[in-house]
């Protein structure tokens, strides 16, 4: 195996080790970082069926159209929920729905489910960005709400991370299909090595953020 390919096969673990701790502790997360759960567990069930697939030298390239539409809607609630003390949640939720729907019609219309989806990862980006843009807007105008200390150390990390992995990800989500395309194999290697360093960036702020998050203590029944 070359050191690209266990590069990118070891970057998978985080993904897994976010899901499985969020899956451990899910009761007695507070109901935004529950909900956060689900996008951790979409990832951890999308990334291992991809994993499986390249394994049996098989097209993963649908999963990306299944797992866009629904990480916007996910993405898009949990950060409805941290600002839902200055913001309406319906404005993240129609925001996210549009956006997952574009997503779709991208599938149907442009970009097949045997392809990769570029635009709607492109989209996807440039949405997250702006909700972490949000976000640290908020915080620097409210930063003393006490809504947004109980919460504010966890969404550091996660906050962080999606505005790196993203902002960095951005031109290679946009240029994908090209790279998988029309570029030589070992290119094509080491430019998913760098995604994949991204991805273990990200999932390790994530995890700090899940592991930072306020914990609810659930009593035991008898």
């Amino acid at each position: 195996m070359t050191f690209s390919k266990f590069i990118i096969i070891g970057s998978h673990l985080p993904i897994f080790i976010t899901a499985i701790y969020a899956l451990i502790y899910y009761t007695s997360l507070t109901k935004s970082f529950a909900f956060f759960s689900w996008f951790l567990f979409l990832s951890g069930i999308i990334q291992g069926a991809s994993l499986l697939l390249w394994f049996l030298k098989k097209n993963n390239l649908f999963l990306l159209h299944l797992y866009v539409p629904l990480s916007i809607l996910l993405i898009s609630g949990f950060y409805g929920l941290i600002l839902k003390p200055v913001l309406q949640m319906k404005f993240f939720w129609l925001t996210g729905a549009s956006l997952a729907l574009l997503s779709a019609l991208n599938t149907y219309f442009y970009q097949k489910i045997d392809t990769f989806n570029s635009f709607a990862l492109s989209l996807e980006s440039i949405w997250i960005i702006i909700l972490t843009l949000v976000l640290y807007f908020y915080w620097v105008r409210d930063g003393e709400r006490k809504e947004f200390l109980l919460e504010r150390e966890a969404m550091n990390w996660i906050n962080a991370g999606f505005f790196i992995y993203n902002s960095s990800t951005l031109i290679l989500f946009f240029w994908g299909d090209t790279i998988i395309h029309q570029f030589p194999v070992k290119f094509n290697l080491d430019v998913w090595m760098l995604h994949a360093f991204l991805s273990v960036m990200l999932y390790g702020c994530l995890f700090l953020g899940v592991w930072k998050s306020p914990k609810i203590l659930v009593s035991l029944r008898h």
